[in-house]
Order: structure tokens, then sequence, then C-alpha cells
């Protein structure tokens, strides 16, 4: 009896099935984003970052969780195609969360720092998993069940995470001690409480305007 084995692509296969969907890719994101841009008309403005996964970026990740691909298909990650779109003030991310719900199918809804107790703080952010309609596939060689992924934070926030990303993620220096966690955490703290500050100013504003016209 024959006993059958899965055909795993090689990197080399992997790089070229990537290459081949990359201009797609491309093309895919830049839909999706003016997209929202349409859509997410807030008296606030929203400041967007787009990007295609790089495909060293993408071998690392399935390196990392073990991923293998199985036939001639390559395997998807839920963050291949990105999006992330900061807002000016924290009231801002609830009122682009809702408008998310409405126009697109969210696989998976994630806030990032939730479990985060009231003495550390850390990376905030967040996180959709969202479906990419047919109707903006149309013309693209897209790999089937294809998903894109929208990171929403505050500026401050994001900041933050880029910092911390250089900082901490990615560094392959040793661990950082206890006093510098605790410099970092301080770092972070205070512009958690900007973003609550600003926030509160913003809302005396709209109080104090509607009083007046009143």
């Amino acid at each position: 009896m024959e006993v059958f084995k899965p055909l795993f692509l090689t990197k080399s296969d992997l790089c070229q099935s990537y290459a081949n969907y990359k201009p797609h890719f491309d093309l895919l994101l830049t839909r999706l984003l003016e997209y929202l841009q349409s859509i997410l008309s807030l008296e606030n403005s929203l400041t967007y970052k787009a990007r295609v996964k790089s495909f060293q970026s993408y071998y690392k990740k399935i390196q990392k969780f073990k991923i293998k691909s199985v036939g001639k298909e390559m395997p998807l990650l839920t963050d291949i195609l990105g999006i992330r779109i900061m807002c000016t003030f924290i009231s801002n991310l609830e009122e682009v969360k809702n408008i998310l719900s409405k126009n697109f199918e969210l696989y998976d809804v994630e806030n990032k720092g939730d479990h985060s107790n009231y003495k550390s703080f850390g990376y905030e952010s967040i996180h959709f998993v969202v479906n990419v309609p047919d109707s903006f596939k149309v013309g693209l060689l897209i790999p089937d069940g294809i998903v894109f992924e929208i990171q929403l934070r505050t500026v401050l926030q994001d900041a933050w995470a880029e910092i911390e990303h250089d900082l901490v993620y990615k560094s392959e220096t040793t661990a950082l001690d206890v006093p510098m966690k605790r410099k970092l955490a301080a770092i972070n703290a205070s512009l958690t409480l900007a973003d609550i500050v600003f926030q509160e100013i913003n809302d005396y504003q709209k109080n104090l305007k509607i009083e007046l016209d009143t």
C-alpha cells in the first residue's frame, strides 16, 4: 500500500509564489486603503500606514510558527496585507470600530493590552482580522481565503509601539534589566495619561461650544 506523502514547498518555491502574487497584493491593498479613506470621514483627521509584508518577514513568521504549505499553495498569514489607522483622540477608536463593523466582515477583534493590570503599561492597539470582499479582487490573482489586518490606535499609542518595537521586539541583545523596564513603563504611562488629558480637553471644548451656541 502506497503511503501518501504531502509535498511541501521549498523556500525558493515559496519565494517564487510570493513574487507572483506581490503585484496583485499591492493593487488589492491600494483598493482597500482607498475604500477605508472614503468611509472613515470623521471630524478629526486620521493617519494611515499600509504595507504588504516583505517575503523575508513572511518567511520568518511561517518558520517561527512552523506553518507548512501542502501542495502548490503558499500558506497564508492574517497580516500579509496590513493597514494601520491612527486617531487623534481615544473617542475616535470606538467611532472607527463601529464604522468598520458596518462595512466589513470582521473575523476577529482583539484589544491588545486589555489584559494588562494597573501596574503595567505595554503595547496597546485594536487588531481586526478582516475578510476581503470579492468585489476588491476583480481582475487580480489572489489566493483563496485571503484576509487582511487593520491595526487601530491613537497617535501616541502608535509612537510608543514603533519605539518599543525597535528597542525591545527587534533587539538582538540581552533582555533589559528591571530599572530600564521601569523607565520604559513610566514613559508609556505618561503617554497614556497624555491621551486621557487630550480627550478631556477635547470633550471640554465640545461642551463649551454647545453651551455658547445655546
